[in-house]
């Protein structure tokens, strides 16, 4: 949330078109007397992010986590940025942070200095005034975007938008492959529901764009050398790498590590990943491939500390206070569960039952496994968290949900982890997932934090969100095919 105050200052800050008029053409950061545009502003950068109309739960968080990675305190109104506006107002400390952020996040489309802001094309002539582009950039080249939320432009369109601020345009140079400035026509009809009225006109200047789209087909799974049937997509990997704030000098762990497409992003900003898991056959390879195969395709190799086989229920760390960040997407049951070993007294085993169990002769125990639910799984999370992570440290993990919202008693709280944010990626119209991220706000003390903690818990209901969770999906599916049989029945015999 952001104080009241913070929301006024956005509305209080002057518009652009001055500072721009009088902004020297090949720098854009500095004003004629060579002050910074802070300071050339007063209060801030006032610009304008637009954003991909796609996951609409993670933008707010996913800027929230690259302005805490770039130290930068934004203010905005997060109520702007909704299913009919796609864009935001937001006060940045500079314009070179504001590059930066723009640059880092995967669901910010471009970073714009608005040069007018109207509701009509006649306002907007009025704005900006004869020659406007002439006299802001000289002879130096440019082209325009033109686009459209809610309304489909097409070619013939995209003429006629020109042409109506043809008299703001004039004298200047166009070049559609390598302009030295981009500029942009946008108009927002409030989506696809917004019934084909304009409700507002923006003229601007672009000055970065995100990289959500270069990023998606750079590291596009079907390129993958190693992949499995659970393999994490591009642009969700990278939505988490972003949540756990992952670069250069930061130790990153996924202790559900799989195929590794979240480490391989985590290692595309930079960040020294290790992964562990229980599976020997994931972490080492089938014979069709390994892990480090694709960290070796993108040159990160050098970024990949170490693939261990670990039981997440039963950690093998002896020191805390080790990782930056920890992010996992763990089994939910649904395509795949999660195991751990259990230790199994072999006094009254056959001799085959040894054979097929592992069997250690010291102990005269043999380990097996058993199922993990889903509600351990995030309780161990969270002891091997509040231990592991450094002050300051981020758990990101995925957890599933039943329904269209997700409810934040699924997790329980942890004295030591503040929780942050949580997003709904919503597969089916029954069953979803949510992204939840969690910081480290209080050292570990095992007299408080360890097993006292996790006894507390037995009375909670955060566990019955996460129980059975494959049977709620299936479950729910099987209802709705029900009814919609139901249905189709009651039409026929009408």
């Amino acid at each position: 949330a952001v104080s009241s105050s913070a929301v006024q200052s956005v509305r209080s800050v002057p518009s652009l078109p001055t500072f721009l008029t009088n902004m020297a053409a090949n720098e854009i950061g500095l004003s004629p007397t060579g002050k910074s545009s802070q300071d050339a502003i007063g209060q801030g950068v006032a610009l304008v992010l637009l954003f991909r109309h796609y996951l609409h739960d993670f933008r707010l968080p996913e800027l929230e986590s690259v302005a805490s990675f770039y130290n930068a305190t934004l203010q905005y109104d997060p109520a702007q940025l909704n299913d009919e506006c796609p864009y935001l107002d937001v006060v940045f400390p500079s314009i070179d942070k504001a590059i930066s952020i723009t640059r880092r996040c995967t669901l910010v489309s471009c970073l714009w200095q608005v040069c007018g802001r109207s509701k009509s094309y006649a306002e907007m002539n009025a704005t900006l005034g004869p020659k406007f582009l002439s006299n802001l950039i000289g002879q130096e080249s440019y082209k325009c975007v033109v686009d459209a939320f809610g309304m489909r432009v097409g070619h013939h369109g995209t003429l006629d938008r020109l042409e109506k601020l043809y008299p703001s345009m004039t004298d200047c140079q166009v070049d559609l492959v390598k302009p030295k400035h981009i500029f942009w026509i946008f108009e927002n009809f409030g989506g696809p529901r917004g019934g084909g009225v304009l409700r507002e006109l923006f003229f601007c200047r672009e000055l970065a764009i995100g990289q959500g789209g270069k990023l998606a087909t750079q590291y596009a799974l079907p390129n993958r050398k190693y992949l499995g049937t659970t393999s994490m997509s591009a642009e969700l990997s990278f939505l988490v790498a972003n949540q756990a704030k992952a670069g250069p000098g930061t130790f990153i762990l996924d202790p559900f590590v799989g195929t590794a497409s979240i480490l391989v992003s985590c290692a595309a900003f930079g960040a020294h990943v290790i992964g562990s898991d229980l599976d020997p056959k994931v972490v080492h390879g089938k014979g069709e491939g390994t892990i480090r195969d694709n960290f070796e395709q993108y040159g990160l190799q050098t970024r990949l500390v170490d693939l261990l086989v670990n039981d997440n229920s039963k950690p093998l760390w002896s020191r805390g206070g080790v990782f930056d960040a920890i992010v996992c997407d763990p089994p939910y049951g649904v395509r795949a569960g999660a195991k751990r070993v259990t230790n199994e007294r072999t006094d009254e085993d056959s001799a085959s039952k040894k054979a097929k169990l592992n069997f250690d002769a010291t102990t005269q125990k043999s380990s097996r496994m058993e199922a993990y639910p889903m509600c351990d799984v995030i309780t161990d999370l969270l002891m091997f968290s509040s231990r592991m992570l450094r002050m300051g440290g981020r758990l990101v993990l995925w957890v599933p949900t039943i329904g269209t919202k997700y409810d934040p008693k699924g997790i329980p709280d942890h004295p030591c982890l503040k929780p942050l944010s949580n997003s709904l990626e919503q597969l089916t119209r029954k069953y979803g997932r949510a992204l939840v991220t969690m910081e480290k706000v209080l050292e570990y003390d095992p007299s408080r934090h360890a097993e006292t903690w996790k006894a507390s818990l037995t009375t909670s209901s955060y566990s019955d969100a996460h129980k059975d969770i494959r049977a709620k999906v299936f479950q729910s599916r099987s209802s709705s095919i029900s009814s919609t049989s139901s249905s189709s029945s009651s039409s026929s015999t009408g």
